[in-house]
């Protein structure tokens, strides 16, 4: 734990049925007391074995689509991160978006990371700590643009999280826990970026958010950002000791 507080990414992942949608859930995380919001760009590959494809096809973004939802956020005033899963919508992705974030599944992905870090933008990557000591990652691992997220890969995660160093390794936790002492945990343990997954606090019954089992609702949310608020005004630290 630090006297700066914790840095939350609001991921807003495939929580929202529509544009509009988003945007209100959006501005709820923005009211919450997230530091950002972040949106993914997949592809129709990325989905085609999941069982519920059909509705993710409709929430694949374009660039035009990504353009809006960087209109709202500035509109709200949160900075906007975006997931990118191939190099391809890295061209159009970057102009929109204040950071770049790797996912845990593309971690190796040399194509992909390559050209995100050609970008010059600030990067947070979702890893293990087999990805920190191995030798074929230590470039990137020492890149000062990569902020490295620890992250326990089960959808959700079924046994509690082993933790990493947070001060000379990691710079924060991705969490796919829908418990929000968890990230609060990390907190403490010396994460100073919390990504978490968010959901509004309710929803028509018949309908289930599609990463609902790993998200926090927005009154947790602001919740967590109560129990990790700065404690001397002074903004966020996200520079890792290296």
């Amino acid at each position: 734990m630090t006297d700066d507080g914790a840095f939350i990414v609001a991921d807003c992942c495939v929580n929202w049925r529509s544009l509009p949608e988003l945007a209100v859930l959006i501005q709820v995380c923005k009211g919450a007391g997230a530091d950002a919001a972040k949106v993914q760009v997949f592809s129709e590959k990325d989905i085609a074995d999941h069982p519920r494809a059909a509705e993710l096809r409709r929430l694949i973004l374009t660039e035009e689509d990504l353009a809006k939802i960087r209109q709202t956020c500035d509109r709200v005033e949160i900075p906007l991160g975006v997931t990118v899963t191939d190099a391809a919508s890295v061209e159009w992705a970057a102009p929109l978006a204040q950071y770049l974030k790797i996912r845990y599944a593309d971690r190796y992905n040399e194509e992909l990371v390559d050209t995100v870090l050609e970008t010059g933008k600030e990067v947070h990557l979702s890893c293990d700590q087999q990805y920190v000591n191995d030798p074929v990652t230590a470039e990137v691992v020492a890149n000062p643009r990569v902020s490295l997220l620890y992250c326990v890969p089960e959808y959700p995660p079924t046994e509690p999280p082993v933790w990493p160093d947070f001060y000379t390794k990691f710079a924060g936790f991705s969490s796919h826990y829908p418990d929000l002492m968890v990230p609060y945990i990390a907190w403490r343990e010396g994460a100073r970026i919390l990504e978490v997954h968010v959901k509004f606090p309710g929803y028509s019954s018949e309908w289930v958010p599609i990463d609902g089992a790993v998200s926090l609702s927005a009154w947790n949310l602001k919740t967590l950002r109560e129990y990790t608020a700065p404690r001397s005004g002074f903004g966020p630290a996200t520079e890792v000791q290296r």
